[in-house]
């Protein structure tokens, strides 16, 4: 759960409020570290379009952004509003609902689907993927063994055991061919082949040699990238920015990153230079001007919340 604040999807944007874990249960707080819907014992997840889906005695509903339930309680399985809908399982059927509650697409015959993003959703019909339109219309044939969100106008499909990207209009832009893929971040996407990660563009050109054991995300013009043990930054040329000095390393927001050394956390800029010092036992990135870090131990993890100057704006 602690991941998932700050671990945002890339389509989609959850809202200004940040979810708390108290003795109490969980709350939101605002960007001032001001409680704004007091914590209970329901499970919240982030606010998307307003809402959020919360888990109250074995159901989810939806509350809005003053804490009060616009959707009772009735889901088994409840997803994040994105392009005006969510999905959801009702009396174990899967289906997209919209802000008022009301069904608006039925997939009582797909086994399995993804969230909007894109106004295209995946679907799973006998093992198989494809796209249905916000209408439920089937846009994009059924014919991939895995496929996922777009992003930036191009979604991961899997096929024959190889994974590459499709337009919105169902063309494969970047044939299968690399044995892994992530999603496309400022126009490169993470690629492995043979064991080993590199990027390419968006024409399918490996821009990056595969030459790293591990990698992130692009953001704010750097990746972090792994050629074993310890963790350091590229830029989109392959130029190495920032050496290999951690840990571990996590994405750049609001110009600071999370960085792992001696087994402390702390921040750094793009120049590699410390901004908060390493402290904490575990530190997460920065998302809409606040950082979730734990200032305890693994054993009993004590969670704030800082600001980009490293105050603490809420403890746990």
């Amino acid at each position: 759960m602690l991941s998932c604040l700050l671990w945002l999807p890339l389509c989609g944007r959850a809202e200004d409020l940040f979810l708390i874990i108290t003795k109490e249960g969980k709350g939101f707080i605002d960007r001032k570290g001001h409680v704004v819907i007091p914590p209970g014992k329901w499970l919240p997840e982030p606010f998307f379009e307003g809402l959020s889906a919360v888990k109250v005695d074995g159901f989810y509903g939806y509350i809005d952004t003053s804490g009060a339930f616009v959707i009772k309680p009735q889901f088994e399985l409840a997803g994040n509003f994105r392009d005006g809908l969510a999905l959801v399982s009702r009396d174990r059927a899967l289906q997209f609902i919209d802000h008022s509650g009301q069904t608006v697409i039925d997939l009582g015959r797909y086994q399995a689907a993804n969230s909007f993003c894109d106004k295209l959703a995946g679907v799973a019909l006998d093992s198989r993927w494809g796209f249905i339109n916000t209408t439920g219309e089937v846009v994009i044939p059924i014919q991939f063994d895995k496929a996922d969100c777009f992003e930036n106008g191009l979604a991961r499909v899997k096929l024959n055991d190889k994974w590459g990207f499709i337009s919105k209009s169902g063309k494969l832009v970047i044939k299968p061919q690399f044995d892994f893929a992530r999603g496309f971040s400022e126009g490169l996407a993470a690629i492995e082949l043979n064991g080993k990660w590199g990027f390419i563009d968006n024409t399918g050109r490996i821009v990056i040699p595969c030459k790293y054991l591990n990698v992130h995300y692009f953001s704010e013009g750097l990746a972090a990238v792994s050629d074993g043990s310890p963790w350091g930054y590229v830029e989109k040329n392959g130029k190495m920015a920032i050496g290999y000095n951690y840990e571990n390393a996590m994405e750049f927001r609001d110009g600071l990153a999370p960085v792992e050394k001696d087994s402390k956390y702390g921040f750094i800029d793009k120049a590699g230079k410390t901004m908060i010092p390493f402290q904490f036992t575990t530190a997460y990135p920065f998302g809409r001007g606040l950082a979730l870090v734990d200032v305890g131990t693994w054993e009993s993890p004590d969670w704030c919340y800082i600001d980009e100057a490293g105050k603490i704006i809420w403890k746990q």
